[in-house]
Formats: structure tokens, C-alpha cells, sequence
């Protein structure tokens, strides 16, 4: 598991972030919210890129240490929480049809997002070939 600091600071109407452990990364949006969605999904963009790339995934630091850097100095944080072992190789696309109450078991437990759905699933998948 990789968790990502995300600095936000509003300017006006609009939200702008930043990830310090990837400097690269900014991204502006019309909500905290949407700015959230949108830096997580740029942060698993640029994932996938590196891993695609036989890059190394950045290590994250831990949020204490950017939170003493002025670049930040009252901004707001969020934490963006994503599965490294969706990033480990180049990944085959496979389609998957679930049940409908099957999928709506996993939502109860994990959420809704599409990418800790697929990160419960492969580590299912992994825990049962383990154990064959």
C-alpha cells in the first residue's frame, strides 16, 4: 500500500493540489472533493506509466515530513491511499462479469471505487493461489 500527501490550497473558486513526493503532479479542480478524485486518478495514470516503464514506484514519505515545508504552510492535506499491487507489471487487460450481489457485497466492504475494487480482487486471486 502507497500513501500519497496531497497539499490543497483554494485560489477564488477553484482548488489547486499538489503531491510533494511527485512535484510533477498538479492538479486544479471546482471542489476539495473533485480535486481529490483528480489527483487520484492522475496519481494511478502516472503509476501505471512508470510500472508500464520498468520505473521504480516512488516510495512516498510520510506526511510529518511535508507538513513542516513553507511551500505548504496552510494548506489543507489529504491522504490518497492506492494499492501498489496494481502497479507491480505491465497488466494484461481481462474482463470480469461478477454477480451483481457479489459485487455489491465487495462495495459494502470496500467502497466504490473501481481501483481498491480491482486491488481486493487481486489480492483474492493471490491469497487462493497461495493456498492451492
Amino acid at each position: 500500500m502507497k500513501l500519497f500527501s496531497v497539499a490543497i490550497r483554494q485560489e477564488d473558486d477553484t482548488f489547486h493540489a499538489q503531491v510533494p513526493d511527485l512535484p510533477e503532479i498538479h492538479v486544479i479542480g471546482d471542489s476539495i472533493a473533485d480535486t481529490i478524485n483528480k489527483v487520484r486518478s492522475t496519481l494511478i495514470g502516472h503509476l501505471q506509466k512508470l510500472a508500464d516503464d520498468g520505473s521504480d514506484l516512488p516510495q512516498p514519505e510520510n506526511i510529518t515530513n511535508h507538513l513542516t515545508n513553507p511551500k505548504f504552510a496552510g494548506q489543507t492535506w489529504a491522504m490518497i491511499s492506492l494499492n501498489s499491487m496494481l502497479f507491480n507489471s505491465k497488466q494484461k487487460p481481462f474482463n470480469l462479469h461478477l454477480p451483481r450481489a457479489l459485487l455489491t457485497q465487495i462495495q459494502a466492504q470496500i467502497g466504490y471505487d473501481e481501483h481498491d475494487i480491482k486491488a481486493f480482487i487481486l489480492k483474492a486471486i493471490e491469497h487462493e493461489l497461495a493456498n492451492a
